[in-house]
This record gives structure tokens, sequence and C-alpha cells, in this order.
């Protein structure tokens, strides 16, 4: 598999690599037709030439051999200096030998790719032609062993100022992209700062004014050459004169200076809100030499916050009256209803004898209807209260109160047997007192839609909806037509007659207001005769944990 992913230098150093055992091929065939009989063996000709094929090789297919190709190739041109000093050796130091030898060693160590390398060749190379001098019986007399020493010497000394010139280059290079990103970053920066929203202005620190860009110039209606070369001072209104140098001194000083909010002049003469974050400019050196000004325009926000000040306020005084308003309701209402509740019954028992059945009758209607509307203030007055209380979030046991609320309804009605179903570990961030009234009303009207059923069923446990816990009371009573589902959590609304259930029509409103307290939402579902089921979700923020239910999933018992 052929290696990717290769760098310039392991490239480059693949065709030095070929080109070196193309000129030994050739010098191999020049040393055949101008030499002939010379002393030049085959074996080690094809040793030569199969190392350079094997080493061309396997930088391909190797990436160990890839990685460490300039050393396995100082290790070859060292093999061709043994073989070639083997031939002068052979060719009994011939003055054409110790020429080509000449010629062969200095192309050779220019083609190696560091100082270090060409050192090692040189030394080798100097040992295998002083070992031939001497074998020759030429090392005291021939002036060829200190030429080919004076040739690695200028070898070395070539490739170390070759060296330093590409290390130049190199430099010269790595600067002039350095200065091209730097100057792209100014350009980008520039563009930036000329298309931002925001104003942004440089001043020096004598407070003149240096750049003003299309921001500056929409906020405060100046175009920049109005304003540049003029004191900052010119969009400062009266009373704010010393903003901007105090803050500038500040920062001459080194003390952090925090985003404020103030009012600006524009060149119509109206004051605008601001937002102004003020940063030091500083030199090469990193000396001060201004400050670098950032306005944004927050007079909506302020419009948005003044109105949002004037609602809070509205609304609290609109708790206030509605405040008074219960308080009315609880004392001076009561009062006449408790009248006439007491004369009613005291009519009938000390004049019983006197009024026939139908004025009995009368009566009694007077008095249920009192004790109604006693049972309708005191729920209007409990939805009021779950409108006006402050939430106190806290982790809720639902179980926990599903559980406590059942063995209440099953004491108050002993006599009555019914299943209750009740989930495990079923949790919620949120006020307890509310969501235990929650329950409470939908567990109680449970309770109250299944007295006609031989084998009541209540169930409280949770689906999984969307990625949040749907909780649910379910029942198998009366139910209702899903036809009419919209007005079950109206006020005083009701699907059932008096006659058939009591209740006043606040419970459902009021869980439905509970659960949008909780950022959540609430809806039933029922079919007349078979039963309803009412869900019920609390907010993202309230955190639930419902251990072990799925999508499928309906309850835990």
């Amino acid at each position: 598999m052929v290696l990717e992913g290769v760098d310039g230098g392991t490239r480059r150093l693949r065709i030095i690599v070929g080109i070196s055992g193309g000129v030994y091929l050739f010098w191999w065939f020049m040393v055949e037709a101008l030499l002939p009989g010379s002393f030049n063996p085959l074996p080690g000709r094809l040793l030569v030439v199969g190392l350079c094929g094997v080493l061309l090789g396997a930088s391909y297919w190797s990436r160990w051999a890839a990685s460490r190709l300039s050393t396995l190739f100082t290790v070859w041109v060292c093999v061709l200096v043994a073989h070639y000093s083997y031939l002068l050796i052979g060719n009994h130091g011939d003055s054409t030998w110790w020429v080509g030898a000449f010629v062969t060693f200095a192309a050779t160590s220019m083609c190696l790719q560091s100082p270090r390398e060409v050192a090692v060749f040189s030394l080798f190379a100097l040992g295998c032609v002083l070992h031939a001098a001497a074998v020759d019986g030429q090392l005291g007399h021939s002036i060829y062993v200190p030429g080919l020493a004076t040739i690695l010497l200028l070898a070395n000394i070539t490739k170390r100022s070759q060296m330093i010139a590409q290390d130049a280059t190199l430099q010269a290079e790595s600067a002039r992209r350095e200065r091209r990103r730097s100057d792209e970053q100014r350009f980008q920066l520039a563009a930036i700062v000329e298309s931002s929203g925001d104003a942004i202005i440089a001043s020096g620190l004598d407070g003149v004014i240096r750049s003003w860009n299309k921001g500056a110039e929409r906020l405060f209606g100046y175009a920049a050459e109005e304003v540049i070369g003029r004191p900052i001072s010119v969009i400062l209104p009266p009373g704010h004169p010393g903003d901007e140098p105090a803050l500038v001194a500040r920062h001459a000083k080194g003390e952090p200076v925090a985003p404020f909010e103030t009012v600006r002049r524009r060149k119509d003469g109206s004051d605008v809100d601001v937002s102004v974050t003020i940063s030091p400019i500083r030199d090469s050196g990193g000396e001060l030499v201004g400050a670098s000004t950032a306005a944004r325009d927050i007079s909506n926000w302020k419009r948005a916050e003044a109105e949002v000040r004037h609602a809070r306020e509205t609304a609290e005084a609109a708790n206030k009256e509605l405040e008074a308003f219960s308080y009315s309701v609880a004392h001076d209402l009561r009062t006449p209803l408790r009248g006439i509740d007491g004369f009613s019954s005291i009519l009938l028992e000390d004049y019983a004898k006197t009024l026939d059945a139908a004025g009995q009758r009368y009566l009694q209607r007077v008095r249920h209807a009192a004790q109604h509307m006693g049972r309708l203030i005191d729920s209007l007055l409990a939805l009021g209260r779950v409108t006006r209380t402050s939430i106190h979030s806290q982790e809720v046991d639902l179980s926990e109160l599903a559980r406590a609320t059942a063995e209440r309804l099953k004491e108050s009605q002993p006599e009555r047997v019914v299943e209750f179903v009740i989930g495990d570990g079923f949790t919620e961030k949120g006020d307890s007192t509310l969501i235990g009234a929650a329950i409470e009303n939908l567990l109680s009207n449970a309770w109250k839609f299944t007295r006609d059923q031989p084998n009541a069923r209540i169930e409280f446990g949770a689906l999984r909806r969307g990625g949040q816990h749907a909780y649910f009371v379910r029942d198998n009573g009366a139910g209702f037509d899903m036809a009419f589902a919209s007005k079950l959590f109206g006020v005083f609304e009701r699907l059932h007659k008096p006659s058939e259930f009591e209740g006043t029509g606040i419970g459902l409103a009021t869980v439905q207001r509970i659960v949008h307290r909780h950022g959540g939402r609430v809806w039933a579902e029922g079919k007349v005769g078979e039963g309803a089921c009412f869900h019920f979700t609390f907010g993202d923020g309230a955190g639930g944990r419902t251990p072990g239910v799925d999508d499928t999933s309906a309850t835990r018992g």
C-alpha cells in the first residue's frame, strides 16, 4: 500500500536517490566503454545498484523507511564510497580512478541533507581513501589524499553555508507570511469595526477623536469627517464632561473599568441611553496611547424596562385591590350568608309545626343555597390564593403526596372499596403546598366520579412524552364527553348536574393555575361511562425525575 501524506522534503530526497542511482548506472556504462579491461567486478556494481533500488522502493512502501530516508541514503553513499575505494585498490591507484574519486565524492557530499551527514560521510570517505592509498603505497607521495581531504572540507563548508542560507530564506519567508497574516487580520478587524452595529470610536490621550465607524455615524448622526480631529466631548451632554478622560486615566494606572450605562448627545441635540465599554489602546511597546470607546444604543431596552416596571407596579396595585376584595368577600359576604342559614334553621326547628311541607321544603332549599354560596366563596378565595401566593421551589415527592391524599379519602368514606394504584419515586422541583393541592383536587375528583362504580380503581402514574415526564390521574368512573373537554378547566364550568355529583366547578381550574404557575400544562381525556384521565406536566426548570418510566409505560404500582 502506497504511503500518503509525505512531506516535500521526503519527495525531494526520493528524487535525489533516484538520480544518484541513475548517475551510478551511467558511470557504470561509461567505465565499460572508456576503460575496457579495468578492475570493476559485476557483483559489487549489482550490490550498489540493488541497494539504491531497494531504498527507493522502501520509501514508498514503508513508513519507517520514509521517515528515515535521509539517514538510509547516507548509509548507501557510504557503501558507494567503500565500493569505489575497493576499485581504487583493484586498479592500483590509477590516476584516472583518483580523478573519478574527486568528482564522485564531491558530487555525493552535495546530495546529503544535513551538515552532520556530510561530516559523517567525509570522515568515512577519508578513512576509505587513506586505506586505499596505504594499500597502493601512495600514502606518502600522492597528492590525491590531500586533494580529496580538501574537497571534503570544502564540501562541509559549502553544506554549512547552504544550510545557513536556507534557514535565512525560511525565516524570511516565515516573516513575510506572518506580515501578510498580520495585515489580513488588521484588514479583517478594520472591516469588523467598520461594519459593527455598535459605535466604535478611537481617541488619543488628549481626547481627540482619531477614528469613527459607521455605527457611530448611525448612533450619533455625525459623519466621520465632521468629528475626526475634534474632542470626544462633542458627544458628551452637560454634566458628563470628564467621563472619558477620567476612565482613560484609570486605564493608564492599570485599573479595570467595567462597562457602564450613561447618556450621550446626538448631533441633533437629543440624548440617547447607551451602554459604554472603554478599552485601552497600546502601542507595540505596551505604552498607553489612547482609548477605544464602544457604545451601544439601549434606548429600547430602557423603555421596555420602564414599561415592565410600570406593569409590575400596576400588577401590585391590582393585587392589593384583589386582596381588599377578597377580604371583603371573606368577611362582609359571609355574615349575611350565615344569617340566612341560621335563621332558616331556626324557622325549621321552631316553626316546623306551623309550616306545611312545601314551606319546609322551600326553607331547606334556602339553606342549601346559602351553604352552596359559602362553598363557592371558599373556593374562589382558594383560587385567588393559588394565583397570588409565592412559589417556594424544593424537591417534592409526588408519590408520597398522592398516597397521603388516598389515605384521607379512604378515611372520609370507610364504607367505600376503592383500589388505588400509585407509582413510586415520582419527584419534581416545585412548591410542595401548591403541587399537593393539585394532586388532592385530581384524586378527589376521581374519588367523587367513581362512587357509582362497584369496582372503583384510581391510578396515579407517569409516562414520557417528547423527553418530558407527563403525570396522570386515571379513573374508571363516570367519564365525560370529549366534545365538552374545553370547558373542564373553566371557573364554575360543570359537565354534570349538581343532583348527580356535588361540586363548585373550581377544583380543575385550581389545578390548571397551579400547573401553569410551574411552567407546565394540563389536559384531559375521557369517555362517558368509561372513566377519565387527567394529564399534567411541569416546565423544563422543574427538573423532574421519574425512574424507570419509558415512552410506552403508563404506570408503576
